[in-house]
């Protein structure tokens, strides 16, 4: 894990500097009536490194360290020992000896308050706070900051922290000797030393400086940096670079070991928090399979602008790329909203729809409908303090009239039911309200629909300056 994270409003944010291990026919309806999985909602990159040694534990116990104890004269060896390992794997020299410390989980909450405060980005996760309840996605009574904190603290076993250019492995208080123990120990310091020459090769706090809103393009990026790293620890362990098989168990395992650990946030937010590991090592894989380690190095200097092409690789490393569209809603479009101010803004993109999507239907309908995404922006309109009664529109651009048409009937079963839902062509627009409050939702939809412009991005300095 590196330290960066924010939520966006269908996906939570990320706060900068951490990082840890942890197309249908349209005309085919959506019907409600789909096998439902658990509940899903949108939230984004906040992972921990005990999901990914879970998956991984029982290759890791075999070089597990026994009754050694663990101190910081321990860590410093295991560094040394990983950076050479990760060299010889990966690739990449490290340029220096990655510092090492040893930490506590009160040092790691208190840094991670830090980081959000640092930032600014408190009011951006309230936002996203207020769109999940308005969406039906989060109950109301759920601090969100709170509870991500709380879920980092207790499950995180070590970080990289990209500013202070240290990693650091929380000590704990249960035996010291204890092999499951030894396990994370061995894989957080790989994973994160991994993230120390990441940083000394490709500045990863450059990579991660986004205007706060760019959420999708957080998330795509967390899973370069997340993906890479995951792919060299898997590597370091099995001799080789995972196969598709173990890839799909790889998913499943970890997927699985989300439940039960997120108190009360929604399964939707563990999963997205998975997403760059298990996402971002399939695009990883992938492009290690096109060029070797060059490949993956290269996704450090044209990264991925959208997660629809970290679920889609093919679409960020074959000719043409993909590209998303920006999507601008004017000022004017708040005219139909008389008394409301905007609160934030942000972008949901292809994962964030998909998750939404698989709340009311099937994976198989879920995934479908999401794929013709083309890009997307979102907007919470506040009529009071944070917390009260809320608004979200939401304009999308998708691939083809049909996918709009498909995205639409999957939209009529969130759950919260949106107040207007318009389409016109390849472009649609929903609103959502709190229930009880009064508004014209058709009106505000026709007048984003007319006004709303878009524009494809093709570098990531093009998409900050036009998001700016």
């Amino acid at each position: 894990m590196t330290s960066e994270t924010t939520p966006s409003a269908h996906e939570p944010a990320t706060i900068e500097g951490t990082e840890t291990v942890p197309s249908g026919t349209a005309s085919e309806a959506l019907p409600p009536s789909d096998p439902a999985p658990p509940p899903r909602s949108r939230i984004a990159t906040w992972a921990t490194t005990v999901v990914i040694v879970g998956v991984l534990s029982a290759v890791v116990l075999l070089v597990a360290t026994g009754d050694s104890p663990f101190d910081q004269a321990a860590l410093e060896t295991m560094t040394r020992q990983a950076e050479a390992r990760v060299e010889s794997v990966r690739g990449l020299k490290p340029k220096g000896p990655i510092a090492a410390e040893l930490g506590t989980p009160d040092e790691l909450r208190r840094f991670l308050l830090k980081a959000i405060d640092d930032k600014g980005t408190r009011d951006h996760v309230e936002v996203t706070r207020d769109v999940l309840v308005t969406l039906g996605m989060m109950r109301a009574d759920v601090d969100l900051v709170g509870s991500l904190v709380k879920l980092m603290t207790k499950e995180t076993a070590g970080y990289y922290d990209s500013k202070a250019k240290v990693l650091r492995v929380l000590s704990d208080s249960g035996d010291s000797g204890d092999a499951m123990l030894a396990a994370m120990r061995s894989v957080t310091v790989f994973h994160e030393v991994v993230h120390g020459v990441q940083d000394q090769h490709f500045d990863l706090e450059a990579l991660m400086d986004l205007p706060v809103g760019m959420d999708d393009a957080a998330l795509a990026l967390s899973a370069v940096v997340e993906g890479d790293a995951t792919l060299a620890m898997v590597h370091d362990m099995l001799g080789k670079p995972p196969e598709d098989e173990e890839l799909a168990q790889f998913d499943m395992d970890a997927l699985q070991m989300t439940g039960g650990v997120g108190g009360d946030l929604p399964k939707p937010v563990l999963e997205a928090a998975v997403f760059p590991y298990t996402g971002g090592m399939k695009l990883a894989v992938q492009a290690h399979r096109q060029g070797g380690w060059a490949a993956v190095n290269d996704l450090f200097a044209t990264p991925p602008l959208s997660t629809e092409q970290v679920l889609h690789p093919d679409k960020l490393l074959d000719i043409p790329k993909d590209h998303p569209q920006i999507v601008t809603i004017p000022a004017e479009v708040d005219g139909a909203l008389a008394g409301w101010k905007r609160a934030g803004t942000g972008v949901a993109g292809e994962f964030d729809y998909q998750r939404s999507f698989a709340v009311s239907l099937s994976e198989t309908r879920a995934h479908r409908a999401a794929q013709g995404w083309d890009g997307d922006r979102w907007i919470l309109y506040r009529a009071g303090a944070p917390g009260g009664d809320c608004v979200v529109l939401q304009v999308s651009v998708w691939d083809t009239p049909n996918d709009a048409t498909e995205a639409e009937a999957a939209e009529q079963h969130t759950p919260r039911k949106p107040a207007a839902l318009l389409r016109k062509g390849h472009r649609l627009v929903a609103v959502w309200a709190t229930p009880g409050v009064t508004i014209d939702a058709d009106g505000l939809a026709r007048k984003a629909l007319a006004m709303a412009t878009t524009k494809e991005v093709q570098t990531l300095e093009q998409y900050k300056a036009a998001f700016r």
